[in-house]
């Protein structure tokens, strides 16, 4: 799944709108448009202390490729925790949804 195209997430991926890559940006202390990543810290612990969060609303063609439409930061926060439980995701799938969800 990647980010929303939006200047903020794909600058915090490096340009690649994958959220492992905003994870290693962020855990490397590289900030997105000098904007703090304290956020995505605090919803990482928060995770590790067994807190949970409303479901990412995922958007595409297919399930196979989808795009995070609501839920970037709650995305990043399990990426930075590694996935330590399932996560539960809203998903929406029509063949018209490709022009928008790239």
């Amino acid at each position: 799944m990647r980010y929303l195209d939006y200047s903020y997430w794909v600058e915090l991926s490096g340009g690649s709108r994958q959220p492992t890559y905003a994870a290693a940006r962020i855990n490397a202390g590289l900030r997105a448009f000098d904007v703090p990543n304290e956020p995505f810290i605090d919803a990482a612990h928060a995770l590790s202390r067994g807190e949970r969060f409303p479901p990412p609303i995922l958007v595409g063609e297919r399930q196979d490729n989808l795009v995070c439409l609501e839920g970037h930061l709650r995305l990043t926060a399990y990426v930075l925790v590694g996935f330590p439980t399932d996560i539960e995701c809203l998903i929406g799938t029509a063949p018209a949804m490709g022009r928008w969800a790239r």
